[in-house]
């Protein structure tokens, strides 16, 4: 507990602009509580192996998206809760599409489907770059780094404050911070 708090009060105090960024992202996504963040690490680590999603592959977006939908039933079954939105998290353009979010508002056990949303960013920006989509971060440059750490830290912002719990990956950073900040 000591150590989120040391994290909270030190460590993350965002910019004014990523403030006004959040609010600008909860007036258009709405968030209802309690809400679960799910955080899909998909193309920012070439060095551990990370492997670019392809539109025409179905497969692995498929077996992602099954074990999502487990961890989004535990995440249920663990804290009794049944989540009204889902705010999704990822690097990964093709994981914010119609199927996508439609697959994952079905995945949990709520007889009402929970409102999937997102900071669409990465689809809106780099979906259609295809240096990203073919290397991954490694093609942009320092203007679109800017931008998608500007975007970044207000999502990371916007799921410590409206998120009861995150379905991460412990490796990655991002998932870290938020886990820190939800204490």
């Amino acid at each position: 507990v000591l150590r989120a708090l040391l994290v909270r009060q030190t460590f993350y105090k965002p910019s004014k602009d990523v403030l006004t960024r959040v609010e600008e992202l909860e007036k258009h996504l709405e968030p209802k509580a309690p809400m679960l963040t799910v955080h899909l690490r998909r193309t920012d680590k070439k060095l551990d192996n990370a492997t670019m999603y392809r539109h025409e592959n179905r497969a692995p977006f498929k077996e992602t998206m099954v074990v999502v939908r487990a961890l989004i039933r535990a995440a249920e079954r663990l804290s009794g809760l049944l989540f009204q939105s889902i705010f999704l998290m990822s690097d990964e353009p093709g994981l914010f599409s119609s199927e996508a979010t439609h697959y994952l508002s079905t995945s949990t056990l709520s007889p009402t489907k929970p409102k999937v949303i997102f900071n669409d960013f990465v689809q809106t920006y780099l979906a259609n770059h295809t240096g990203y989509l073919q290397s991954g971060h490694t093609s942009l440059g320092k203007k679109e780094h800017a931008m998608m750490d500007r975007e970044l830290v207000a999502s990371i912002a916007l799921a410590a404050k409206h998120s009861s719990y995150l379905v991460g990956y412990g490796r990655s950073g991002v998932s870290q911070v938020i886990s820190q900040l939800l204490g």
